[in-house]
């Protein structure tokens, strides 16, 4: 029965148009059944993390936190009402209010910024923040259901489902192996 290469073949005939570079491991030593040939050459991709595609989604939600961040500084530094049309009444009403919602929205653009790098921290800063912005929606309409912001209190909420997705999760769970410290070098008695 003679063995058959072709899905081998396929494969890096697949790889070679996706423009994946290839270079040469080294050679088998031991023959196998599913192995090739004695002294045959095997290839592996030169990159150990292939390179991955943000999805959509993420994008969106980059650009989404980021413009609201930048309307928010605006209405709060020019005295605008882009957002909101009591946002001035609500700035006007509490001192630290201003300070309060720029710190606020530097928050939202340091979140958005380590999400677009794949970090675990953008990633549960965003989860928070996001949380944090759907509580005060519902807080809103428990109080005075006139108030609600229901765009807002529904985009917080796909943020946060969309996030919270096991697709999503697992773009940004790293395995962080720390060595162990040495704390000094002398034996204990």
């Amino acid at each position: 029965m003679p063995l058959r290469f072709d899905f081998i073949v396929e494969k890096l005939k697949r790889r070679k148009a996706s423009g994946a570079k290839l270079t040469v491991v080294g050679k088998t030593d031991r023959p196998s059944k599913s192995a090739p040939p004695a002294n045959t050459e095997s290839v592996a991709p030169e990159s150990v993390e292939p390179k991955r595609r943000r999805p959509l989604g993420i994008w969106m939600i980059i650009g989404l936190e980021l413009f609201n961040a930048i309307v928010w500084i605006v209405d709060t530094t020019l005295g605008t009402n882009l957002s909101d049309a009591r946002f001035q009444e609500v700035l006007a009403g509490e001192p630290g209010a201003k300070a309060l919602v720029i710190g606020w929205a530097l928050l939202v653009m340091l979140a958005a910024f380590l999400l677009w790098r794949y970090s675990r921290r953008g990633w549960a800063l965003m989860m928070v923040l996001v949380g944090l912005s759907l509580l005060a929606n519902l807080g809103t309409w428990w109080n005075d259901p006139s108030q609600t912001q229901w765009l807002s209190m529904f985009l917080s909420a796909l943020v946060a489902f969309y996030l919270n997705s096991a697709a999503v999760r697992g773009l940004f769970l790293q395995k962080h192996e720390v060595s162990r410290l040495t704390l000094s070098e002398r034996p204990r008695a």
